[in-house]
Formats: structure tokens, C-alpha cells, sequence
């Protein structure tokens, strides 16, 4: 295979991806975050192999593409970041619902199980 070929034929793929990731993303959605990352992981390979072919190529032309990888780049960086910031907002999510269900747990209804220096066990 001609390395332009395989150059466009991986930048295909790798947008393809991207855009599986884009219609999978939503924030709320733990697992649909997973299954971006396995996008965004897959379009990373196609961008190293569109890279290998891009480098194997024709001087001709480089430019446009240089520009066009830069532009995906962006894009599954950007994508990153939400995933990011979705993973953090959950995980502070649950560590407020967890000391939440402490404060929960420790209200004055409930009983003390330690008393001065005594055990009321």
C-alpha cells in the first residue's frame, strides 16, 4: 500500500473513531466514558499509523496534511478533557454521597457507641 494512501486511509479511520466517541459521550454516563476512551485509544493508533505514513510519504503536500492531523489532535484533546472532567466530577460525586451517608449515619438519632471512656457495645 502507498504510504499517502495509507496516510488518508488512517486519518479516515482515526475521524471515523472521533466521531464514534462524539455520538457515545455523555457525561452523566460513567460507562458511556469507557466505551469513549476505547474510541479515543483506537483513533490514537490510527493517528500513529497515519504519522508513520505521513512520514513515509511524499514531501508534497505535507503542509495540508500536517494542518489536517492537527486539527484531529485537537479534537481527541478536547474530547479528553471532557472525559476528564467527568471522571473527576463523579468521583467527587461519590465521595459527597459517601460523607453524606456518614453524616447520615452519625446524626444525633443515632446512638453513641462510645461514651466518655466507656463502650456502650
Amino acid at each position: 500500500m502507498r504510504p499517502a494512501v495509507d496516510f488518508s486511509e488512517s486519518v479516515a479511520r482515526s475521524q471515523a473513531y472521533l466521531r464514534d466517541a462524539l455520538e457515545q459521550w455523555d457525561a452523566s454516563d460513567l460507562q458511556a466514558s469507557e466505551r469513549v476512551c476505547d474510541f479515543l485509544r483506537r483513533a490514537s493508533d490510527e493517528l500513529e499509523r497515519a504519522r508513520r505514513g505521513f512520514d513515509a510519504g511524499p514531501r508534497a503536500g505535507r503542509a495540508k496534511a500536517t494542518l489536517h492531523l492537527a486539527w484531529i489532535r485537537s479534537d481527541a484533546a478536547r474530547l479528553t478533557r471532557l472525559i476528564e472532567a467527568s471522571q473527576a466530577f463523579h468521583r467527587g460525586l461519590a465521595l459527597r454521597m459517601c460523607a453524606d451517608s456518614a453524616e447520615d449515619f452519625q446524626q444525633p438519632s443515632a446512638p453513641a457507641i462510645w461514651g466518655g471512656s466507656e463502650c456502650r457495645i
